[in-house]
């Protein structure tokens, strides 16, 4: 995670099956530590300094940022991001 910034951002991730779709592009490998550190701030979202949104999850058995496709990203940033089985 050294280089760059996170923001937390709001909204809350799908359930996998869902939120797995709106993943794009490499991952992004952390730590244990730096995994534990993001989780333990209630954000399910950040976005780096480049503009990328990503989340949070497992690949390969390592920790790792996982970037979402542009559409998603623009409906976090605006705050209509959600699952279609949620109504807000």
């Amino acid at each position: 995670m050294t280089g760059f910034t996170l923001t937390p951002l709001a909204g809350h991730a799908k359930p996998f099956q869902e939120q797995v779709r709106d993943l794009t592009g490499s991952y992004i490998t952390i730590t244990p530590e730096q995994y534990e550190a993001l989780k333990a701030g209630q954000h399910d979202f950040f976005e780096i300094g480049d503009g990328t949104v990503v989340t949070l999850g497992t690949v390969d058995g390592n920790y790792a940022l996982m970037p979402l496709s542009s559409e998603a990203a623009d409906q976090i940033r605006h705050g209509v991001y959600c699952s279609p089985n949620t109504h807000h």
